[in-house]
Parts: structure tokens; sequence; C-alpha cells
């Protein structure tokens, strides 16, 4: 026995191949290959498959006694999964509607439950799917170090198309890379791919996964009766053959015309085997007409044979037979995939000649493959007549590095990873830890805190996912948010994810969205703690690791949490110790009196509105709270966020705890500004229209915005008590002669109306919503506003004002019991005009303001400091700290005029060619909108696009815009800087409108050109965000302002249009009988030779210098990542997107304009699935309409459409 089979003699190897569901697929050839290897290396082999695979199948069992029909299926093509041959049994797991990483989680817990040695065990998955990225990421970090399997694990295609049910938000490459950050690739994980173009692109994104081919010694055929046909009579002929299905990406709709240069090359007897079967979704009129042609061609002179689909043992005597196989694939497919047609021919010595260009030439040079110079038909001919002649010989060891008896030992020397360490002596605690999903205002803060605590404690962390306010928008809603958040936020590393099960999600959100409604007859504590006592499982897939690993402590962040902490106590008998940071039962009639206001507000507005009916503002306070007390009594532990708090649940029964100040966790690693990194609104472009409302002034008056004061908060009901008494009572004190701006970050805006919020911008109180980044707010800020009167807990704001060192105006009451020992550290006010005045004096002295900043940091670091969070939770959870992360104070900083540069860099330029269409739309947003490819939807209340004039003055005199309502007719008004210039009446139909200005509007600097449509969404329509128009493209007319001398207004004269003549053909890629069809009802495949649009207008030989023309193209694409690029000669004129997928057509509409002279657009690809149809199909045509704008108003452009000819390109 040698020295590698001796090793591996009697430890188990597991092959996992939930994708193994037919009798017949690659799937079965990779195990089938894989288990003769691991076999003949000592491994005792097990093959877990698909549930669906046939037990009526027995050649896997040949070679592996020991086959698991388990796993269901993550592959994209699961609804093509084949029949079961009898009933499945239930599984509560995999007949779930559990997303498919949770799934591939229970059954890797499932399998390593049955391992007595589980590092002893060896995992092989061939084809990795994103559910099993995702679910391997959890599965190690839920495994201790030592206790680890290795996995071996094959990536066949590049990230962003790994096969599998999408991951809920996150990409497959997010997965990749913090497997890689949490020290598990090349560690446990031993990734590897099969091909040299796959290695190019994987290093190009940071990962090191080296090449190791599959096995290619298999079974031979059982029978020679489905054998390819027999060489003709007389002198052996050559045989040619293709093999695999016939569709567009092989290249079958190229072989007539390689055939016929193969013909033309090669002096000697030929013949031809071309398989030609073709799954139905891959048919196209292209592959049909060349099955068409390749029968025509059939003895003329050589036979041309056309077998259609084969069984595995005729598809392997098919190549056994063969002298040489014929691979055109595309090149841009196969970049960076391999063939198995590669495998099967070089391990029977067939040579195969393929593109150049594919990753086939590179991974197997040297061995029998080869390619052609020039990707043409004649240089296939050329190559293959030279390889038939022999003047290129198959090398004879292109078998020996890929056999059986070399596999094993290629993969498990392909990486270099540590031992593995030695059990400890005594295995490492693990704490459960429940957290407050979403984690968003101040419980998000405390839980960054907690998580910051758990990274430093001498302890592994579990997390316990439990719906919370989200399950109103569904299960996998929730989910989805927090496995983004998983994966956005670095304080989750090193800590698996797992998620309680629901018994009823109907009567789950029912109860839930009743306590949601404005009138709530249910207690908040009730409801939290009767929905997790009746509704919340621990499910199966938690219980699965619970099986496995026993936390030894719970740690809830809120009381709610209770029933749940209590039955895992009651599985695990662990101590439970809850963090108070809110007292839930006035927080409830918070909310309730914040809902009841908005319902009276609602009725003043609509008196058809319901009417507010009976509120329990006060009814069972007592009693509820009360309940919330005698609930923390639970627990065994308590830590509150403060005294107040505490103090304040005493007063109805509650117990004594610690009281643990938290934490700023989120402190920046530098104190410089940085305009170019900061993120002061939201990335997405949608919140710059926070600025519009600041550029009216801005550039009619010459103001500045300076951010002279900032409030942070949330809609919190406690939040806008707080902040209304700033406006109330504080800002009518400050100077009226003196500009304060002051800017509301957060989504506290929900708790002001529109025209209130409108009111207050008059007033420099300007509401930016929710933000990205309020650090970087707090950074820009001279003075962070802390007017807090009202709440509970401990208002975090004041905790990241003072950790920033940045300077504030805060109430006494902000500081709640701390106040008392704030004593001479910095001043805080009890009345409005003590805050305005400390306001006011601030403003006038920058030193005061760095003084303030400073000793409001040293506070914070005497009180809140981490080193002290983590000495006392040390004490509370009975863990010793492994290390501690203390960051020095930082210098006070201020970026003052941050929005003002803000409003240069967000705004579009102004130029002469003004147009706005596709990308450039990013600039148009409205309070909501959802943007698309090709145009941007807007919301019934305003949308503006941002604009600045960056070289001198502008004078802007129209404006054209391309849109179409959702549902009907309705008006269109158009405002430049506030002020109203016009309105049209638009419909559901695309239609472009000229709108001139009354008077020309001079521009100096920044400008808001503002859309206001009407909400024509019906009643209990599906979407509740006021969608009402989709604007295609905008047009700004402008000019160089005069400088002394008046310019008279330009008009634009208004013509008539004539019938003109639109001449549109594409690129073919064959000569078939298929007639060009006119365009209605049909659709037209548009090749890499694009569309060539000419158009003219006798009539009217003027109107390209008059008024612009637009072409409105109509059409579906059915490929990914893929652009639209119009040229007009050789230049680039724009680049559109166009969305699609891989599923299915996605259509599209375009509104583009013409420029004189003759307009190209062809698809640009930057990924590619299956084209539909044609080599390089890349979108599809259903209909072509030229219009222009003519005359003023309202008129609407008629038809600018005369006879539509189609001819092909010469």
């Amino acid at each position: 026995m040698d020295a590698l089979s001796s090793q591996a003699a009697g430890r188990p190897f597991f092959i996992l191949d939930p994708d193994l569901r037919s009798g017949f697929s690659h799937n079965l050839t990779a195990t089938t290959r894989v288990t003769l290897a691991a076999t003949a290396a000592g491994y005792d082999v097990t093959c877990i498959v698909n549930r669906k695979f046939p037990f009526s199948n027995t050649d896997l069992e040949t070679v592996c006694p020991d086959v698991r029909r388990i796993w269901p299926t993550y592959a994209l093509n699961a609804s093509d999964d084949p029949q079961p041959e009898g009933p499945l049994q239930f599984h509560p797991v995999y007949d779930s509607d559990l997303p498919g990483w949770e799934k591939y989680l229970y059954g890797l817990l499932d399998l390593h439950a049955t391992l007595t040695a589980p590092q002893d065990a060896v995992f092989y998955i061939h084809t990795l799917s994103a559910p099993g990225v995702m679910a391997l990421l959890q599965y190690l970090l839920s495994i201790p170090p030592h206790q680890r399997p290795r996995i071996h694990a094959l990536i066949y295609c590049t990230p962003e198309i790994i096969q599998g049910e999408g991951l809920q938000g996150v990409e497959t490459l997010q997965v990749l890379e913090r497997l890689r950050d949490e020290g598990l690739l090349g560690q446990d994980l031993l990734i590897h791919v099969e091909t040299t173009g796959l290695k190019s692109h994987y290093a190009a994104l940071g990962f090191d996964f080296p090449i190791c081919m599959g096995p290619l010694t298999i079974l031979a055929p059982d029978t020679a009766a489905q054998a390819a046909p027999p060489p003709v009579q007389g002198t052996a002929p050559k045989r040619v053959v293709f093999v695999g299905e016939a569709r567009a990406e092989k290249g079958f709709d190229r072989l007539p015309q390689i055939v016929a240069a193969i013909q033309a090359a090669y002096p000697g007897n030929l013949e031809f085997v071309l398989q030609s079967y073709t799954n139905a979704s891959n048919d196209s009129p292209a592959i049909t007409d060349a099955k068409m042609q390749l029968a025509q061609m059939d003895g003329r002179p050589h036979p041309i044979a056309l077998p259609g689909e084969l069984d595995y043992d005729a598809f392997l005597a098919t190549i056994d037979a063969a002298d040489l196989i014929l691979m055109p694939y595309d090149a841009d497919a196969y970049r960076t995939r391999g063939s198995g047609v590669v495998y099967d021919a070089i391990s029977r010595r067939v040579p195969v000649v393929c593109t150049p260009g594919t990753d086939m030439i590179g991974t197997f040079a040297g061995m029998g493959v080869f390619s052609p110079d020039m990707d043409t038909a004649e240089g296939f001919g050329d190559t293959v007549a030279a390889v038939l002649s022999g003047e290129t010989p198959f090398p004879d060891t292109a078998i020996a590095r890929f056999g059986i008896d070399r596999f094993i030992s290629t993969l498990t020397t392909l990486h270099s990873p540590a031992p593995r360490p030695a059990a400890p002596q005594t295995p490492a605690p693990l704490v459960c830890y429940i957290p407050a999903l979403p984690v968003d205002g101040g419980h998000g803060f405390v839980q960054r805190a907690h998580l910051a605590m758990l990274s430093h404690m001498a302890a592994d962390t579990m997390i316990v996912g439990v719906p919370w306010a989200n399950i109103i928008d569904g299960l996998a809603y929730f989910k989805r948010d927090t496995v983004v958040r998983y994966f956005d936020d670095l304080l989750w590393r090193g800590k698996p994810l797992y998620f309680v099960s629901l018994n009823d999600t109907e009567n789950f959100r029912r109860l839930f969205a009743k306590y949601h409604s404005r009138n709530a007859e249910l207690f908040h504590a009730d409801v939290l703690e009767g929905l997790i006592r009746d509704y919340v499982t621990i499910g199966p897939v938690l219980q699965a690791y619970l099986n496995l690993r026993t936390p030894d402590r719970i740690v809830a962040n809120y009381t709610w949490a209770l029933p749940l902490a209590q039955r895992l106590h009651d599985l695990t008998g662990a101590p439970t110790i809850c963090e108070v940071h809110d007292f839930q039962t006035q927080q409830n009639i918070f909310r309730r009196q914040s809902r009841a206001e908005a319902a009276t507000l609602l009725l003043a507005k609509n008196p058809d509105a319901p009417a507010v009916t009976e509120t329990v503002f006060d009814r069972g306070f007592a009693a509820e709270a009360a309940n919330e007390a005698s609930a923390l009594h639970s627990f065994d532990r308590r830590v509150f966020i403060s005294r107040t708090l505490q103090e304040d649940l005493a007063r109805y029964g509650g117990p004594d705890g610690d009281v643990i100040y938290p934490p700023n966790v989120a402190l920046p690693a530098e104190r410089d500004f940085d305009m170019d990194r900061a993120d002061l609104l939201d990335g997405d472009h949608l919140r710059r229209l926070k600025l519009a409302q600041l550029a009216p002034g801005h550039s009619a008056q010459g103001q500045s915005h300076s951010i002279d004061v900032v409030f942070v908060g949330t809609a919190h009901a406690a939040n806008i008590t707080s902040l209304r008494f700033f406006l109330d009572d504080v800002l009518p004190l400050l100077p009226q002669d003196q500009q304060i701006n002051i800017f509301i970050v957060g989504n506290i805006d929900q708790g002001f109306q529109p025209d209130e919020r409108a009111a207050l911008a008059a007033r420099h109180v300007f509401f930016m919503g929710r933000v990205t980044s309020v650090t970087d707010w707090y950074l820009a800020s001279k003075i962070v506003l802390l007017p807090v009167i009202e709440g509970t807990g401990f208002p975090t704001k004041v905790i990241e004002a003072l950790s920033l060192g940045q300077c504030f105006s805060a109430m006494s009451g902000s500081f709640y019991e701390l106040a008392a020992q704030i004593g001479g550290a910095f001043p805080t006010a009890d009345t409005a005009a003590q805050m305005a005045d400390d306001i006011v004096q601030l403003l006038s002295d920058p030193a005061a303001r760095t003084a303030r900043g400073k000793s409001g940091q040293a506070f914070y670091d005497r009180i809140f400091g981490m080193g002290d969070y983590l000495t006392r939770w040390s004490d509370v959870l009975a863990l010793p700290v492994a290390k501690t992360t203390l960051q020095p104070p930082l210098p006070h900083v201020e970026c003052p005029d941050a929005v003002d540069r803000l409003l240069r860099l967000a705004a579009i330029p102004l130029d002469d060619a003004a147009m706005f269409m596709g990308p450039r739309l990013t600039g148009l947003a409205g309070d909501w909108s959802k943007p698309e490819p090709e145009a941007r939807w807007i919301d019934g209340t305003t949308a503006h696009l941002f604009l600045r004039a960056p070289n001198g003055p502008r004078e802007v005199t129209g404006v054209f815009i391309a849109l179409r309502m959702r549902h009907s007719r309705g008006p269109v008004t158009v405002l430049a800087n506030g002020i109203p210039q016009g309105n049209f009446v638009a419909g559901p139909q695309v239609q472009i409108h000229y709108l001139p200005f009354a008077q020309p509007l001079t521009v100096s600097d920044v400008m808001t050109l503002t859309l206001i449509t009407p909400h024509t969404a019906p009643d209990g329509g599906e979407d509740t965000r006021s969608l009402s128009a989709l604007v295609y493209y905008m047009r700004v007319e402008a000019r160089d302002a005069p400088s002394d001398d008046d310019m008279p207004l330009h008009d634009i004269p208004v013509t008539v249009n004539a019938p003109g003549r639109l001449h549109w053909w594409s690129e073919h890629h064959s000569e078939g009988p298929y007639p060009e069809q006119g365009l209605p009802n049909r659709f037209r495949w548009i090749g890499a030779g694009g569309m060539h649009v000419d158009y003219t207008d006798g009539a009217n030989p003027d109107l390209l210098q008059t008024d612009p023309i637009f072409l409105q193209i109509d059409g579906f694409t059915q490929m990914q990542h893929q652009s639209l690029v119009m040229t007009l000669g050789e230049q680039v004129i724009t680049r559109l997107p166009l969305a699609g997928n891989s599923h299915g057509r996605t259509p599209f509409t375009r509104i583009i304009p013409l420029h004189e002279g003759t307009v190209t657009l062809r698809p640009a690809r930057t990924q590619r699935f299956a084209p539909p149809d044609g080599r390089s199909a890349g979108f599809a045509v259903t209909g072509l309409r030229i219009f222009t704008a003519t005359g003023h108003g309202d008129r609407i452009a008629q038809n600018y459409v005369g006879n539509i000819v189609i001819r092909s390109d010469a």
C-alpha cells in the first residue's frame, strides 16, 4: 500500500451532489469518476445525491455501495426536475419554503452529526452552487476549528452566474470574500477550478484558486448497438464529429459554412457526424436553418449524418469512432468555461479543433486541442485539414496527468492548509445572542456595541434571528434584510447566523398588523411576548445545530425575546441575560400617540378619511408596565442602559440590575473629513432630491448652505417631540437677521407633512431624510443639536456626538441621571432661551466649539469608554476579555461647506447637449422612484433634475420631455427654481412634449428643474408608493447668457410633419428561407452587426435643424449585463443598459434622439448567457416609431413613421 493509500485508508470521503437527480447527466459522470478515484486511493466513499435520483439506475451503486438519495435541488433549472419514481416522503426542511442555503446548511449539519471524527472526513463538492457557498460559510463558522472536515469544492463558472437559488440580496462574490476574510478559504474550504480562464478571472477578484481536472478514465460503453453510424464502403474516410446540443453558443449555426470549408481544404475522403438535438428553449430559426442546409449538403460530395438525442453510451461511442471533434464554440461564452466534450475526447486520444479565444485552448495546450489562427470558416477548414493529414500529431501523454490514479494525489496537494489545531482542554464557551432586528435607531446602536463586545470575549458567538417589525412584509423579507446586514457590517464576522421558524405565519402577521394599526387594542407586551410564545418555534435547522453544540449563555437584546430565551434555556440549561435599553410600555404609548396624530392630520386634510375613534393612550398602562417589569424577573440577570430606565421600571415592580453605558463602535478610523469619501446622502441617486430644495435660493440669491446645526433622529415619537420643542420654542429665538442653516438628518422627516417641511425650508431648516452615514454629518457640522426632552432608555445621539469630539448644544435632560456628573465640564440648557443663546455664542466662536467638543469627548471616555464596557460585561457573562481595542481621542473637525460642495458635485452640467436619457436620467430624482435601465419612474409628488452651469451663466429657454403616465391622462407641471413654467397633458403612451419658457431663466450656478405629476395609480393597486410617470428623455434648451445687451427670445419654428421613410436592416447569420417580415406582432433578433437606421424627410429638409427627431424602439432581451450602444460613424453617442436575465424575455423601451446621418445601434455585452438566436444575438426588436416635437405647449406630436423597409445588410 502506497503512502497516500495508507493515509486515506478507511477515512470517510463524502461526495455531495444535490444536483445529481437524473440517470444521465454530467453530474452522474463526474460523481462516478470521483468515486472510482477516491476508492482507488483507499477512502471509504459515500455519495449523497438528490432525493429524485432514480433507484432504477444502479450504475452508481456498482462503484459506490453507499448512495444516499437525500438532498433537494438547488440549481436554477430546478423546475426541470425529473419526476420521482415514487411518492417522496415529506421532509420538514426539504419540502418547506426555507431559502435554499438554509436547506443546504441543514444537510451539512445533519451529515456532521453522523460523524464520529469529523476532522478526519473529506467532503467533495464538484458543482458548488450559490446556496452551497452560503451554507458552507455558516457551517464552518458553527463548527470549532479542530472538528471541521476538509472540504474540496469545484467552482465551474464566474461568481455572478454560479448556479443556484439567489442569496436574498447578497451576491455570491460577497460570500466568497467573507469566507476568505474569515480565514476559511485555503484552510477548511479548498476551492479549485478546471480552466485557466476561470483561474485568471478569480485571480483578478483576489482569489488564488488552483486548477484541478476531474479524473478522465470513465466506464466503457456497455453496448455497441447505439454506436455511431459505420463508415461508408471503400477507402475508410476521416470522420469529423460534432457532439453536444445543437445550439448557438456551441456554433451549430456556423456548421454549414465550416463543413463546406473543410471539404474544400481536405483532399481525402470525409464523413461528418453532427449531432442535431436541440432543447426547445434553445431552438431558433438560425439553428433550424443550419439543420436544413446540412441536410441538403448530405452526399455533396461527402455523407453528413445528423443524429438526434444520444444517450451516454451512444455519446461515448460516437466520440470513440471519431477522427476529430469539431467545437466552433462562441469565444465569449467559453472564455472562462470548460467543456465536458474535451475531457471525453482527449481521454480517447481524439484531437479537437475549437474556436480561438476559448478557454479550451489555454487549459489543454499541448494535449491534442488545436485552433485556427482566425475565427473564420476557412480558418477551421485549414486547421482541420492539417490535423487530419497528420501535420499536428496528437501527444501520447494527453491522458497521463488526468488519470484515475492521479486525481486524488493532485487534489490533496493543491493547497497547503495548516494542520488541524488540537482539541482544546476546555471547549470554548458558546454565547447565543438574540438580536433585535432590523438593527436601526437606538436598539441598532446598542446591538452593534453588543456585537463588538462579544467579539472581544474569550468565547464563540452564534446569532439567532427572530422576526420583528418586518414580519408585516413577510418572513422572507425579514431574512433577506438580515442577511444583507450580516454581510454589510464587519461586527457580524465570526458569528454563524440562524433563524427561528414560524408555525403559523398568517396568524402571526395578522396579529402584528393589528398591533401596528393606529388604534391598536393589544398591549405591547401581550403582542410581542405572545407572538414569540405562540408562533415562534426553534425550527429544524437551528435544532440541528443545537444538537451538535449547546450554548453556555443566552443574551437577549430586548425584553420581548423572553419566551424564546426561556425555550432555549429549557433545551440547554444556559443562564439567560437581558439587555434593557427601552421602557417598552412607554415606547408603545409614544407609538400609539404618533399614529393617532397622523390620523388626525389625515382627517383634517381629507374629510372622507376614517374618523379617529377611541385610542388607548392611557388605558391599561400600569398593567402593561407591570407585565414588562415582571418579565424581566424571569431572566437570570439584567443589564440596563441607564439608571433612569431601571428606576422607571422599578416603579412597576421591575428588578434591579447592572447599569452599563454603551460605547459608540462606529467611530471613524481617522478624523479628516474627505468629500470624496463622505457619504452625506444615501448612495442612491434618489437622495439627491434632498439637495434640490437648496438649489433655488442658492442660485438666485448666492446663498451658502453651511452646515451650522445638525439634528439626527429616526421617526420615533420621542424624537419628533424633542425636535418640535426646538422648532417651536428655540428656533423663533434665534436671530432673524442671521442665516443659520439647520439640517435634520434621518427618517424623522416622515413625522412632518410635506407642506410643513416646505415652510421650514424657508426658515433654512432642511430635512435630508435617511442617510448612509450619520457620522459624516456629525463631522461636517459646526454644532450637533441635542434638545432631548422626551424618551426612554438613553439617547444614543448624545453618545455619538460626544464620542466624535464634535461641538454640541444640549438640554440638560439629554443626559438623564448623568447630568449630575457633568459638573463644570460643559454647560447645558434648562430652557429654550438658554439653548438659543448657547447656539448663537458657539456659532460666533470657533475656539469655543473646539473646546466644547474636547470636553464632551473627555466626558465620553470617562462614562462610555470601551475599556470599562468590556470589563463590566465580562463580569456579567463570567467570561474573560480576550482582547481590548481602544481608540485614542481624535481632534475636533468641521466641514461646514460640505453641502455647497456636494451641490456642485451632484449637479449635472448644463452644456449645449443637455440631453438626459438612460444612465444620465439617474440625475432625475423623486421622493420615491424606481430606477429602470432606460427610464425613471417618478412619484405623485415631485421629481427634480439638478443642474449647474460650469462655464459661466446660461439661459434656459425651454425643455423637451418624453414620458408616459402610468394609467391615465393627467397634467404635468414644470417648475424651474420653484417658478412654474407651464404644463402639458400626458397619457399612457410614450409622447414627447416641448415646453418653452415664457421668459429665459438665467442660471449662474446651480438650478433645479422640477416635474410635478398626479398620482394616477388605481385605488387598491399593487404599488403603494404612488408611481405616476415614466420619463424616458429630457433635453434642456440652454444658451450662453447675454452680457449687457438683451438678446431676443429665439422662436422655434412650427413645422408640419410630412410622411418620412425609415430603412432598417439587421445582420443575418444565414440565407435560409426566412423572409424579413413587417414588425406588427412579430420580432427580429439583432446580432453583433447591430441595427442601422437611416431617415430622411424630403418634404421638410430643414426638420433636422429645427426640431429633434426621436426613435422609439420596443423590444426585449434575454441576456444579462449588456448595453445598447448608439454610434454615428465611429463616434459612440450613448450607451443604454439592457437589463435582462437568463430565464425569460425582459421587455424594454428606448427613446433615442436621432442625429443627422445613419445611426447604428448594436449590443455590447459584458456578461452573456446562452444567446436565444444566432451566435451573437443581443436583443430583439418588436416595434419602431419615429416622432418629433412640433410646436409649443400641449400639442402632441404625430407619429413620424412612413413605410418601414427591412432589408439584409450585404
